[in-house]
């Protein structure tokens, strides 16, 4: 079963209203995706020994609410997100 990524907020990520700042979300669903990735068995570094790489070419985030340390819960949890890839030959 595959587990929702889960994780504490830090102060540092939030602003002087203790509002978890805009920017600290892309970072979030990169770590998600690494999370994922070891759940299913694919470790970002079993995916670079076999000599394949995934840079991130872009991001979209569509924001509905904001989250904050100052609410009884103050982690953020994500129980889904869309990663996207495509595979080129560079070569």
């Amino acid at each position: 079963m595959i587990k929702p990524y889960e994780r504490k907020t830090n102060y540092y990520e939030t602003d002087q209203m203790a509002i978890i700042h805009h920017s600290n979300y892309v970072r979030y669903l990169e770590e998600a995706k690494l999370y994922y990735m070891e759940q299913f068995g694919l470790p970002y570094s079993y995916v670079e020994e076999q000599g394949i790489l995934i840079p991130v070419l872009g991001v979209s985030v569509e924001y509905e609410k904001s989250n904050s340390l100052r609410r009884d819960c103050c982690d953020t949890r994500m129980d889904a997100a869309i990663f996207y890839s495509e595979i080129f030959n560079l070569l």
